[in-house]
């Protein structure tokens, strides 16, 4: 098995290679990152807790209920989460627009922000 250090500076334990932290820093880093987002990612926090926001997911994912990327591949699944194509983060006026929004399944959308579905690493 391949593995690597935990990625909390000074920590030295050896995890899986598919892993970013051990199992006693994975918490600590998904509150750091947390903390992270609510100090300077505000707007973006607001958005998606905003009616309009709210509305055109539900919107969305009356048009498209099942998994658009599934489909391509041919699977059937349900869609449980409305993704941004392009990020609010690189075009914000694109945030509600109808053509910039996609119906995936939890899995499907963890894949894209893991970059498998879009060239990322």
């Amino acid at each position: 098995m391949l593995s690597h250090e935990c990625g909390k500076a000074g920590c030295h334990t050896l995890i899986s290679i598919n892993d970013k932290y051990c199992d006693a820093h994975r918490d600590y880093a998904s509150k750091e990152y947390n903390k992270y987002r609510q100090i300077n990612q505000h707007d973006y926090l607001k958005f998606y807790h905003s009616k309009e926001w709210k509305h055109a997911r539900e919107l969305q994912l009356i048009r498209q209920p099942l998994c658009e990327i599934c489909l391509s591949n041919d699977r059937v699944t349900q869609a449980t989460t409305v993704h941004h194509k392009i990020e609010t983060k690189v075009d914000w006026s694109l945030r509600l627009s109808e053509n910039n929004l996609q119906s995936v399944c939890k899995s499907c959308h963890e894949k894209i922000y893991k970059g498998r579905w879009y060239g990322g690493k």
